[in-house]
């Protein structure tokens, strides 16, 4: 069981991100049967100065608003690829994979360097990979 306990709130300005599309189809122009997507995102965030509170309770100690993380700017990035399926002319079924990744940030240690609890911030970064299944339908 771990005696540490941290609250993070997270205050952020997002920054720009460009995309790119692409389409194309197979069958008749008024029915596609077969539609294959492809997209390509990058990007920047802007992130907030963030504070950690941690307490431990059974020594009775209280650390309020430690600087946890500095302000900076972060990278993103990712790509998307999927089919669309017609099923007829009013029902569509589409499946997408794609990969997302967001920078690391910032690590501040000035004030739990000295606790050995320096390394609890070396991280930030992520990558996850979403699966879409959609169902589509047009009135």
């Amino acid at each position: 069981m771990c005696a540490l306990s941290t609250t993070l709130p997270v205050y952020g300005r997002f920054g720009a991100t460009a995309a790119c599309r692409s389409r194309a189809a197979t069958g008749t122009t008024s029915r596609p049967a077969r539609c294959v997507r492809t997209a390509g995102r990058v990007g920047t965030t802007r992130v907030d100065d963030i504070s950690a509170t941690f307490e431990i309770p059974d020594a009775d100690i209280l650390l309020s608003d430690v600087p946890f993380f500095e302000a900076g700017w972060n990278f993103s990035g990712s790509a998307d690829v999927g089919v669309m399926w017609a099923l007829s002319d009013a029902a569509s079924l589409g499946l997408e994979v794609g990969a997302r990744y967001h920078g690391d940030l910032d690590g501040d240690d000035s004030a739990i360097g000295g606790l050995a609890l320096a390394s609890i911030n070396d991280t930030g970064s992520r990558t996850s990979f979403p699966i879409s299944l959609r169902f589509q339908m047009k009135f």
